[in-house]
């Protein structure tokens, strides 16, 4: 009888053995068909195009967020210098830098810079317009006109850049000789520019302008009377008539110029 139960107990242990290593080995395998593959994650590959988009990111926020300004701008300075020794695409990379040591008041690098875009593209309108403005700025009236005639060289056709170089001999320089021959060259343009009739009409009310600082009242008239044929808005070469022929003893014309310009302000009766 005793040897029954010896035999019995070993059966027991043996069968629970067996178990307990099936019992591993489905473990084992669930545990390898569950198993997380973890994949090292590959560097960014540092490009141009990578520094340049860190550098125009820290330039935008700069303009955002005024309490971290300077450190954006420096940042985005560092990123472009990065992004500039890879050759590519200069002309923008160095304008960017130019104009994030301006926003700096950092006026001297500012220039360096927008010279350098200028260097590789002649052409492009934004780092003459930085360099303008800078000396504009500094009052530095000579300098900025001859940045804008160095751009028309480049770029005859444009009328904008030709109307603002005109006005700035005007004002700035009140050099009417130089004012006068600009505005002229704008009414006799033959290109196809968007708004000519403006840019004509307002030419010849500034040459209107200079005729009447010159005590030539009737040249001033004539000139007047082809701003409006060329752009019936123009409501200052209105005004500057009826104060003309209002000076002239010219009262009809005076009363006729004077109502046709309030009429254009219907809400507004005092001239």
């Amino acid at each position: 009888m005793m040897k029954y139960f010896v035999i019995l107990g070993l059966v027991f242990l043996i069968s629970c053995s067996s178990l307990s290593h099936k019992k591993n080995k489905t473990n084992k395998k669930t545990l390898s068909k569950n198993k997380v593959v973890v994949h090292s994650i590959k560097p960014v590959k540092k490009t141009s195009w990578l520094y340049y988009s860190l550098g125009s990111y820290y330039k935008n926020k700069a303009s955002k967020n005024k309490i971290e300004k300077k450190k954006d701008l420096l940042l985005a300075i560092k990123n472009f210098q990065k992004a500039a020794r890879y050759g590519k695409s200069l002309d923008r990379i160095y304008y960017h830098i130019s104009d994030s040591y301006y926003k700096l008041k950092k006026y001297q690098d500012a220039i360096t810079y927008a010279k350098k875009s200028l260097k590789k593209n002649k052409k492009w309108l934004k780092p003459y317009l930085r360099l303008v403005n800078i000396y504009l700025l500094f009052r530095n009236h000579s300098r900025a006109a001859q940045i804008i005639e160095a751009y028309l060289k480049e770029d005859p056709n444009n009328i904008r850049v030709t109307y603002f170089l005109a006005r700035h001999y005007l004002f700035r320089q009140r050099d009417f000789k130089k004012a006068e021959g600009v505005f002229n060259r704008i009414i006799q343009t033959n290109n196809q520019s968007m708004h000519l009739d403006f840019y004509r009409s307002y030419s010849n009310y500034f040459l209107g302008y200079i005729s009447y600082l010159k005590k030539n009242t009737a040249g001033a008239i004539l000139y007047l009377h082809k701003a409006i044929k060329n752009y019936s808005e123009n409501k200052k070469a209105v005004y500057m008539l009826a104060n003309l022929y209002f000076v002239n003893s010219e009262f009809n014309s005076a009363v006729h110029y004077a109502q046709k310009y309030l009429d254009s302000y219907p809400n507004n009766r005092a001239m």
